[in-house]
């Protein structure tokens, strides 16, 4: 099957048409933002946190979050590319600073 001709038909939507309305609430007076859930870098350090100086794998990590490890993992290496996280060996994260298993100190620089 050739395509030999594209048509298009553009309509004006009538003059009597309301304008849209803002996006914003009107009826909710300006104030303090309500808080928000914690996202899941938050819930990550929070697990890292509770146990200082262990390093955790995506696998064991993604268990606790009830989590597929391969969504994880991606965001794991991208914080510690930006140096939220430190890499203390293959597969292995901790919060930056904190000591790993040898008891040596991290610095996200890792294998």
């Amino acid at each position: 099957m050739t395509i030999t001709r594209v048509q298009i038909t553009i309509t004006v939507p009538p003059q009597d048409r309301p304008a849209a309305r803002p996006r914003g609430r009107k009826d909710q007076p300006p104030g303090p933002r309500q808080p928000q859930p914690y996202t899941r870098r938050d819930k990550v350090t929070r697990i890292m946190a509770s146990q200082p100086g262990q390093d955790w794998s995506g696998s064991e990590l993604a268990g606790r979050l009830g989590i597929r490890p391969r969504n994880l993992l991606t965001q794991l290496a991208e914080w510690t590319r930006l140096g939220l996280l430190a890499k203390t060996s293959r597969g292995r994260y901790a919060l930056p600073g904190a000591a790993g298993p040898g008891g040596a100190a991290t610095d996200g620089a890792g294998p």
